[in-house]
């Protein structure tokens, strides 16, 4: 156990010096590199082309967003409510269809 977390220790000062030399790199590669992997990244959730476009199109809201000052924090809970009104506002209904829970009454009463 001793001996694990002295080479987990000398693998993370390593890391730690390794990452720093990613500051070094230009914006532009590493803005790249970062595209690079979103594109695979969303096209390997289905293997759909719709996907990578979908992720582009919503990558414009947030640039548009940014670029009028319009505050992003706002739209989280929204999406997260996924157009249902969410399970706090009393509209949604949790996975599965099913009811969310209740912390106060019943509805068989």
């Amino acid at each position: 156990m001793l001996l694990t977390n002295l080479l987990l220790l000398g693998l993370t000062i390593l890391a730690i010096r390794m990452f720093l030399e990613l500051n070094r790199m230009p914006y532009s590669v590493f803005s790249a590199a970062i595209m690079i992997l979103c594109v695979i990244g969303a096209y390997g959730l289905n293997n759909s082309m719709d996907d990578v476009m979908l992720m582009f199109v919503f990558a414009l809201i947030g640039y548009a967003m940014r670029k009028f000052d319009i505050p992003v924090a706002p739209v989280y809970p929204g999406a997260g409510a996924g157009g249902h009104g969410g399970a706090l506002a009393g509209g949604g209904r949790c996975a599965g269809g099913r009811e969310p829970p209740r912390l106060v009454g019943s509805r068989s009463a």
